[in-house]
């Protein structure tokens, strides 16, 4: 039934542009909060605007050759994708690389800094869509389809959590666990891992990290600080908010710029402003899904999808750790938080979901069962 609601109104191209206007909304908002949150204590911290600018140049570059590229050429790629971010996460152990708060996630070439695990969320969406057309004939076994998959998912989980960075390891595993899971893989084989692996897994980092055991029982304590100030900068913003640019929160909220960007649209713009970003995410969403129902092929269905659910779930983790909803994970608000590999990788899933829509089926070009469902349904409403 859900892909019939889908199908009704306009076709993916109209969803592909109002995709355009929710993230150049979110972009124009994200530079706005960067100029706020200027800290007359950091003196880098006055370059963050221009950076961000830079970074959504980038990013929209980056959106124009994942659509002029396409989906299907990159699904062709998918396998050396994989291999060279497997490269990059072990550049990363290598000694001598540079450390930030105690775990080493950034490649520095001068005043470029490149995060391989950002690179490895596309990749992943591609590598098993492209895996799951050339094995979905076995992909639905347990060993010839299954395991194999879940190596390739532990390789490049092993490679992140040696960073370490535990809450990006379990993000690439929802992200490959779903693009197969809508590809034919049986639930029924995930059910063990989230039983029994997702439990042992968090209790093996509480112990091995002490961030992690910190930030776990901050959370049940509800004595988390960073969370905690930006109860505050919420708070301050009220319902209505304090002004575009009256900002305190870069005084006393840590990453402000960055993971706690929406708290500093909750004090600039209130509950209100809050509210319209959530809105601008579910609108981008519902757009991104309609343009995977009405793609023409299966392939294009998994990438459209697993584009969409990676910008959704990032978006959806940042705002749940923002209001206290799940354990502190710094994790980027897409398009809001400062950052160039985020930005930058965000803009090419933004283009591979274009190329997708670009491809699809116009409402009156819908394969004939589903034009009958479509019928059948609007006679019954």
């Amino acid at each position: 039934m859900l892909e019939v609601i889908l199908a009704r109104g306009p076709g993916a191209r109209r969803s592909a542009a109002h995709v355009l206007v929710v993230t150049l909304l979110l972009g124009c908002l994200g530079c706005l909060v960067q100029i706020a949150a200027v800290d007359p204590k950091s003196p880098l911290s006055t370059t963050r605007p221009g950076r961000q600018i830079a970074y959504l140049a980038m990013a929209a570059a980056a959106a124009l050759v994942g659509t002029v590229v396409g989906y299907r050429t990159a699904l062709r790629w998918a396998r050396p994708a994989l291999w060279v971010t497997w490269g990059l996460l072990l550049v990363l152990l290598m000694p001598g690389m540079e450390e930030r708060k105690g775990s080493t996630r950034w490649i520095e070439l001068g005043p470029i800094h490149i995060q391989p695990s950002e690179l490895a969320k596309p990749t992943l969406v591609l590598f098993f869509t492209a895996l799951a057309a050339r094995k979905k004939e076995i992909l639905h076994t347990f060993f010839r389809g299954f395991v194999p998959a879940m190596l390739y998912i532990g390789v490049t989980g092993a490679l992140v959590v040696l960073e370490p960075d535990h809450g990006q390891t379990l993000f690439l595993f929802a992200i490959a666990a779903t693009v197969l899971l809508i590809n034919g893989q049986p639930f029924k084989h995930f059910l063990p891992l989230g039983l029994l692996g997702l439990p042992a897994f968090v209790f093996l980092a509480s112990e091995k990290s002490g961030y992690v055991r910190a930030r776990l029982e901050g959370f049940f304590a509800g004595s988390h600080y960073q969370v905690q100030q930006g109860a505050y900068a919420f708070a301050r913003g009220g319902f209505s908010g304090e002004g575009l640019g009256e900002l305190r929160a870069p005084l006393f909220v840590p990453e402000v710029h960055n993971d706690f960007a929406l708290a500093a649209v909750g004090e600039q713009l209130g509950f209100l402003g809050v509210l319209g970003v959530v809105v601008l995410f579910l609108w981008f969403f519902w757009h991104g899904l309609r343009i995977a129902f009405l793609a023409k092929t299966q392939t294009g269905f998994s990438v459209a999808f697993g584009m969409v659910f990676i910008i959704a779930l990032q978006a959806a983790v940042n705002i749940a750790v923002v209001s206290d909803s799940v354990p502190p994970k710094g994790i980027a608000l897409p398009f809001l938080s400062y950052g160039g590999s985020s930005i930058i990788v965000t803009g090419l899933c933004i283009g591979l979901l274009a190329s997708v829509a670009a491809d699809a089926y116009a409402p009156h070009q819908l394969p004939a069962q589903l034009r009958l469902r479509l019928r059948q349904s609007r006679a019954t409403a």
